[in-house]
């Protein structure tokens, strides 16, 4: 267990061997979630916003798509 104390905008800083355990980066995209009282983290890998695949997804644009998909729409 590791206490860390919250700043006046809210901020936490996650420690650095949990950010290690969860493969998380600078820049990194989070999901925050409330479950029941406790406030949970992961790691955000986008999925394809057509097939929902997450092999080989990078954003075109505005949105998340797979190869597959980019070079159908292509």
């Amino acid at each position: 267990m590791t206490i860390r104390k919250m700043d006046e905008l809210g901020r936490v800083v996650i420690p650095k061997e949990m950010r290690t355990a969860l493969d998380l980066c600078e820049g990194d995209s989070i999901i925050i979630s409330l479950e029941g009282n406790r406030v949970a983290l992961e790691k955000h890998s986008p999925t394809c916003q057509l097939c929902d695949s997450s092999d080989e997804v990078q954003q075109k644009n505005k949105a998340f798509l797979c190869k597959t998909c980019y070079i159908k729409l292509s």
